[in-house]
């Protein structure tokens, strides 16, 4: 299963990171900044899905481009990291996650995370979530060396598990570019988390769409 976006509200999170980050370095905060911050740093994350950038470069460009369009003087280096330690506090979890995990893992499933992400701060969060007891184990991009879709990544992980046979795996993940294709890269069913209904360009990545977390449920159990 996918982290953020899917069993994790990442944006609820980064609010919360971006506000206290700029409270402790004396900036003014405002919707607008926030909105553009998310719009560079998802241009980032789709960059390094294609190969084109590093997770430490995406790490401090999101935030020198940012700060040269607000026309701050930042060390982004260091707003980079309390950022981060802002974020590892955002354990928020979608209505409906804990349930799906108390449910498929009382049914004898292994659940696991797979996520491109930075390790300390993924770690932290589930930790701390509600959903943490649930899950048998995180992959993440940052630790495996390589980000989804890349099959390599979904390869690292199957490695770790001792897994050859992937016909039983399926994939749970909001994204179509880096988990349903991630999925399809790697051999594996998919299902695509759709809560806002967008309209999906390539139906052959996905081989379910749910729209609430909980109809993931019966597709696994029958």
């Amino acid at each position: 299963m996918d982290a953020d976006d899917t069993l994790f509200d990442f944006e609820k999170a980064e609010e919360f990171a971006f506000r206290r980050a700029m409270q402790e370095f004396l900036l003014p905060y405002s919707e607008d900044h926030r909105l553009l911050y998310r719009k560079i740093n998802q241009s980032l994350w789709e960059a390094l899905e294609r190969g084109e950038t590093t997770q430490n470069d995406l790490k401090v460009d999101r935030f020198r481009q940012l700060f040269e369009q607000l026309g701050y003087m930042v060390d982004c280096q260091d707003f980079n990291h309390h950022f981060l330690n802002a974020l590892s506090d955002g354990y928020f979890t979608f209505y409906g996650a804990a349930e799906l995990c108390k449910t498929l893992y009382e049914k004898g499933c292994k659940l696991y995370i797979a996520t491109n992400g930075i390790g300390t701060t993924q770690r932290k969060r589930l930790a701390y979530s509600d959903i943490c007891s649930y899950i048998a184990d995180i992959f993440i991009s940052e630790e495996l060396g390589y980000h989804k879709p890349r099959g390599e990544f979904f390869d690292a992980l199957f490695e770790k598990l001792d897994i050859t046979d992937r016909s039983r795996a399926i994939l749970l993940g909001d994204s179509l570019t880096s988990d349903m294709q991630g999925g399809k890269n790697a051999g594996i069913k998919t299902c695509w988390y759709n809560p806002k209904y967008k309209p999906c360009s390539s139906q052959e990545l996905c081989d379910n769409e749910i729209h609430n977390l909980t109809e993931f449920i019966p597709i696994i159990t029958g």
